[in-house]
């Protein structure tokens, strides 16, 4: 959408077409609208994130001591096959 505008701008400024400011503005208020709903959406992410963590603690510490273990033997693998 933000391209959208930019092409119509372009396109008045260098080739001279009638600028569309109903369409800019419609354009506007769906990129405004659309990162008021990400940020919504990373809020609820976060809310149920916290929730699970409090419900199930024990998932989730085992969960991190897992992808630890993973990081840790990524490292190694990355640190192998550069000695190669």
């Amino acid at each position: 959408m933000e391209e959208e505008c930019l092409n119509l701008y372009i396109e008045h400024k260098e080739h001279g077409v009638v600028l569309d400011n109903d369409r800019i503005l419609q354009l506007q208020n769906d990129i405004e609208w659309n990162q008021h709903q990400i940020k919504v959406n990373d809020d609820l992410e976060h809310y149920f994130q916290t929730a699970s963590e409090q419900l199930f603690p024990k998932v989730h510490a085992d969960s991190k001591a897992v992808a630890g273990s993973v990081d840790r033997l990524e490292a190694k693998y990355q640190a192998m096959k550069g000695a190669k």
